[in-house]
């Protein structure tokens, strides 16, 4: 049973992660009102580090685009759905640091740009476990 619950959880990684996060984040800030000092200085630097993250993003995808495709552990990645996974948490990844900074654009939370914020970096961590696991089969 736990097996197949790590399972679950590894491919679904890219929704359950982030989702956590904005949990914990909403908790802090709900129960010690750790979101409510915000300043407005303070959420554009946040936002424009989105912006860099969404860089990392670009580059974590551009290293996976770039290892070769008949590789055979690159086959048995895409063939295994991990490949798809991995995908997965760059672009929801994306996302969530593009509604950041919409967020921040448009004024509508600066609770919610900081959430926001953090809740990319369950992706991020996940775009490189898999991309440094790759890479060290890619080199045996």
């Amino acid at each position: 049973m736990s097996k197949k619950f790590s399972s679950e959880l590894r491919r679904y990684s890219y929704i359950i992660l982030p989702s956590i996060i904005m949990l914990m984040c909403w908790f802090l800030d709900k129960n010690f009102s750790l979101l409510s000092d915000i300043k407005s200085e303070t959420v554009s630097s946040v936002a424009g580090i989105s912006g860099d993250i969404i860089g990392l993003f670009l580059t974590i995808f551009t290293i996976y685009v770039a290892f070769p495709s008949e590789n055979i552990t690159i086959k048995r990645l895409r063939k295994s759905g991990h490949g798809k996974i991995f995908t997965m948490n760059i672009w929801i990844g994306v996302g969530l640091s593009i509604v950041c900074i919409f967020s921040w654009l448009f004024n509508i939370s600066d609770k919610a740009s900081i959430i926001f914020f953090a809740s990319s970096f369950g992706n991020i961590v996940t775009a490189m476990y898999y991309i440094a696991t790759i890479g060290s089969y890619l080199q045996t």
